[in-house]
């Protein structure tokens, strides 16, 4: 009803919206306010600007990794977990998997945003709509009055760290966990190189496994706790240069 109308007139502003996420943000929630939805709106505005200060990311970082990322560690399918709370989305989950596919350590990785996958790679192979329709996803699960979404699915060339390249295969969906949103990415590389092109069948065929990892992946960040094991291996602060050294 009410909410779904709120919701839907939100998408069509962020798919509107061309100019900078503060600007953006204004002008949604004055579309909200003509609409009658200015709660809805202002519970997005709220979330989206929660976590913006430095110190204030790398504390929640620190925790998200300890309260529920470290639970990835041991993962063996390709898979991240990124902070919907903090300001430019930042990685708190690596998998093992993660790791040996792209080369990246869990340090590296942990603190940064998904574009670091981007680096290396040419401005004119990567997707701008691929980026666009991800902006808006994550702008859609900031609204905590929005009970479901679908995952989406993408293709976009990513590089290693080694600087090689290949396409990657993506599924992404909110998952809440501890009453903190979270996204769940988990990823399938589908072919070296800048430019893969997948048959129909292919293309099915990798949608659905990824969904049956992703689904796997999920339930287990649902079900599991983050025992003492997950919390020393991270208990020292985290900072954008990775964590503190104590000794």
């Amino acid at each position: 009803g009410t909410r779904l109308r709120g919701a839907w007139a939100l998408w069509r502003m962020c798919k509107a919206v061309r100019v900078d996420e503060a600007a953006a943000m204004k002008s949604v929630e004055y579309q909200a306010v003509r609409l009658g939805e200015p709660q809805l709106i202002s519970e997005a505005v709220d979330r989206a600007a929660r976590l913006s200060e430095p110190s204030a990311v790398e504390r929640r970082v620190s925790e998200a990794y300890r309260d529920v990322g470290c639970i990835l560690d041991d993962e063996q399918d390709n898979a991240l977990l990124v902070d919907l709370m903090c300001s430019d989305c930042p990685i708190v989950g690596v998998s093992e998997g993660f790791t040996r596919v792209t080369g990246f350590s869990r340090d590296e990785l942990t603190g940064r945003n998904c574009r670091i996958l981007l680096h290396g790679v040419p401005e004119v192979a990567i997707s701008k709509s691929v980026r666009k329709n991800l902006r808006d996803f994550c702008r859609m699960c900031h609204m905590p009055s929005l009970e479901k979404i679908s995952e989406v699915t993408s293709l976009q060339p990513n590089a290693r760290q080694d600087g090689s390249q290949f396409m990657n295969f993506f599924l992404v969906g909110r998952v809440t966990v501890r009453e903190r949103d979270y996204l769940l990415s988990v990823q399938r590389s589908v072919g070296e190189g800048l430019f893969v092109k997948l048959s129909t069948s292919m293309l099915q065929e990798v949608t659905e496994s990824t969904r049956s990892a992703y689904l796997r992946v999920r339930s287990r960040l649902l079900s599991e706790q983050a025992d003492s094991r997950c919390a020393s291996l991270y208990a020292q602060p985290w900072t954008s240069a990775g964590p503190i050294a104590t000794s």
